[in-house]
């Protein structure tokens, strides 16, 4: 069953195999689980909304798209409020952000490529969780957008899993201006980024994931995130493009606390490949675990200002990180003490 927009009159989808190849479908919105049968679009706002619970959207190997170069579209997908929603196979271009997951739980993003969807604002992602907890991104590919990330976790949003994605060459300079450069390339791979102290993404696993040539750092844990998994990942040549500094391969920054970044490869990275920025020991239990990951043939932009190492701990004496068991080659010095064993 399906009501199609005719003359500006809005789409409502309840049901299955309703798509044709009609702009006037934008503004979809989706009520039942739903199969599109041909592309959407192109859109000059948010393709399709899901404003059901427990249903399935599935994109069906078919593409929802906007309108290459412009902005203010808003994401391609959005999913708000929702509980036990999946949105799948398919591609998502040109939008703000292409999947956006913001409030409710436990919603799946599986077999998405997003794609070239360049934002301003609140916006500028591949796939984002906004607010959002126990969801889970997994098998999609997340290639050139931004300017934040490719796969972003924001805000309170909790125990979300980020697995076996592939997140290429999200590389978009905002237009924040910084002195010697026009616009700051802050553009990550996989970021998890609290939003002030109030608002911190606890918990969550990112795992498993392929982090190639991004612009800034490859997967990034921001201040306040707290015990939080990265996990098994392959994370190479990130980093070439930030003009405020280079990037990192894997970056967890000041006062995020009892992180464990486990059997990650890092490699090839433009600044360091594991760097733990420093944290005023303010509260024992900061307890960062750095373990067993195999991290080598980073620091290689000769450009780069700062000396570039495979391991990297700001903290005085390492205070309150564990390094452990790591294959690597250089080490940042830390006088008096060797942490990183």
């Amino acid at each position: 069953m399906a009501v199609v927009a005719v003359l500006g009159v809005l789409p409502v989808v309840a049901g299955t195999g309703v798509a044709s190849a009609n702009p006037a479908l934008c503004g979809m919105v989706v009520s039942q689980s739903t199969t599109l049968t041909s592309d959407v679009g192109p859109c000059d706002g948010t393709a399709i909304e899901v404003t059901a619970n427990n249903v399935v959207l599935n994109l069906g190997g078919k593409r929802v798209l906007g309108v290459a170069g412009a902005t203010g579209e808003g994401p391609g997908i959005l999913v708000a409020g929702r509980t036990g929603v999946t949105v799948r196979n398919g591609t998502v271009r040109h939008f703000d952000a292409g999947v956006a997951i913001e409030g409710g739980s436990g919603n799946i993003v599986q077999g998405v490529t997003a794609k070239d969807n360049i934002g301003t604002g609140d916006y500028g992602d591949g796939i984002v969780v906004f607010f959002s907890h126990r969801n889970r991104i997994l098998n999609n590919v997340a290639d050139h957008n931004g300017p934040y990330g490719g796969i972003d976790i924001v805000g309170n949003a909790d125990e979300n899993v980020v697995e076996g994605n592939r997140v290429v060459n999200n590389n978009i300079p905002s237009g924040v201006a910084h002195p010697g450069a026009p616009q700051t390339q802050q553009d990550d791979g996989i970021r998890v980024e609290a939003l002030g102290p109030n608002a911190t993404p606890d918990r969550n696993v990112v795992r498993g994931n392929t982090v190639l040539a991004n612009g800034l750092d490859g997967i990034a844990g921001f201040p306040n995130a707290k015990d939080n998994q990265i996990l098994g990942n392959t994370v190479r040549d990130n980093g070439f493009l930030g003009n405020a500094r280079r990037g990192d391969g894997i970056h967890v920054f000041g006062f995020a606390a009892r992180n464990l970044v486990q059997g990650n490869t890092v490699q090839n990275n433009a600044r360091h490949g594991i760097r733990v920025d420093p944290t005023p020991v303010i509260e024992p239990n900061v307890q960062n675990r750095i373990l067993g990951n195999v991290v080598t043939g980073n620091g290689t932009d000769p450009g780069e200002g700062e000396d570039g190492y495979d391991l990297s701990d700001g903290n005085r004496f390492c205070d309150g990180n564990l390094w452990q068991g790591n294959q690597h080659v250089t080490e940042d010095p830390v006088a008096g003490v060797d942490c990183y064993n």
